[in-house]
């Protein structure tokens, strides 16, 4: 009878946490980041117009019908952010202007960086 011996190769990870997935090589991954939004829809173009105060105002050409406003946020935010529109998620505000968004994959100071950088 032989023994299985663990691969260094596998990942370890928390499930709390998420801070401690290691695979050699590769990344610590981060924690989500929650983000605060202001949708103004059925907008004359997509843009991030800026912030108020924590809020980052975000409008969209897409009408509020069948998820399509929600949909062009989480494709703009991706877009802005360079990362796919699978690791944003709206986590609360489904049916309303003001959404929290969830982005996983990048550090709070950098998600901040990039959306500053780019505002009107």
């Amino acid at each position: 009878m032989s023994t299985l011996i663990p691969s260094p190769n596998i990942a370890r990870c928390s499930i709390e946490t998420r801070t401690d997935c290691l695979f050699p090589g590769s990344p610590v991954l981060s924690k989500p980041v929650r983000l605060n939004l202001k949708v103004a829809p059925k907008a004359g173009r997509n843009a991030i117009a800026g912030w108020m105060g924590e809020t980052l105002k975000v409008a969209v050409t897409a009408a509020p019908e069948k998820g399509k406003a929600n949909d062009a946020v989480i494709a703009l935010l991706a877009k802005r952010l360079r990362l796919p529109k699978s690791a944003l998620n709206v986590v609360r505000g489904q049916t309303s202007t003001q959404k929290v968004i969830e982005i996983n994959g990048m550090e709070e100071g950098e998600i901040l960086r990039q959306l500053r950088d780019g505002t009107a």
